[in-house]
């Protein structure tokens, strides 16, 4: 069972009608205040993966025992409204990617899910979803019901993982009509994910064969019956 940390921060952003909207979140002082409670300390880098970087967190326990680096958050591309400072904005992609690498790793959890805390998707519409087109990865170019209609899987995917951007998420609901996993969902793939991690340091089984079998680049591209078929294999 994932640990569950309380929110400390409260801010607030502006929309592009004028008005505010406001979210709460965990800082990254929080976390460091639980891990050094319990002995624990980590390091972080940035890995280059597929034209993407992706923060990469090493644990390391209270005997100074260091684990595998595992690849956490995408660091995605922020999103600009009017006036917004390029750099202000991409700093907190990179805390936002580092903050919910430290979660992930350590197997924590917020009491929902804060990922508003860099861009306002309420403010997103149809007309907005529909004419986006992917900055990143193999579909760069492409816009969502082009993905959808060539490969569902891909973009249900985009839309269950937690490194995905928030605004990419809802302008994929509002085109697809796909919804995102709840949180008590979101929080099974975890454990999942963890799970699947650790058996296969324990049992040192091929990733790239498991991958192959599955269809996958990663394990984050594999669904929650795969990762479970994958975990009993390996258990086995």
């Amino acid at each position: 069972m994932a640990k569950t940390i309380k929110k400390n921060q409260t801010a607030e952003i502006p929309t592009k009608n004028g008005s505010k909207y406001s979210y709460q979140y965990v800082d990254i002082a929080q976390i460091h205040e639980y891990l050094e409670e319990n002995k624990m300390s980590y390091y972080q880098f940035i890995d280059r993966i597929d034209g993407d970087d992706y923060i990469m967190t090493v644990k390391v326990n209270a005997e100074g025992k260091e684990s595998l680096p595992l690849r956490g958050s995408r660091v995605v591309d922020a999103t600009l409204f009017g006036n917004d400072n390029p750099a202000q904005k991409q700093g907190s992609a990179l805390t936002y990617a580092r903050r919910y690498s430290l979660l992930m790793a350590f197997g924590l959890a917020t009491e929902d899910n804060d990922a508003n805390d860099l861009n306002v998707i309420k403010e997103i519409t149809q007309e907005e979803a529909e004419e986006y087109k992917f900055t990143f990865g193999k579909y760069k170019g492409k816009s969502i019901k082009e993905v959808y209609e060539t490969n569902t899987s891909y973009i249900q995917w985009l839309l269950n993982n937690d490194k995905t951007d928030p605004r990419i998420i809802k302008m994929i609901e509002l085109v697809t009509g796909e919804v995102k996993l709840n949180e008590e969902e979101l929080k099974e793939r975890a454990e999942l994910i963890a799970k699947f991690e650790k058996l296969v340091i324990s049992t040192k089984s091929s990733k790239e064969k498991l991958y192959e079998h599955y269809g996958v680049e990663n394990n984050s591209q594999m669904t929650n019956e795969q990762l479970i078929d994958a975990i009993v294999i390996m258990e086995s």
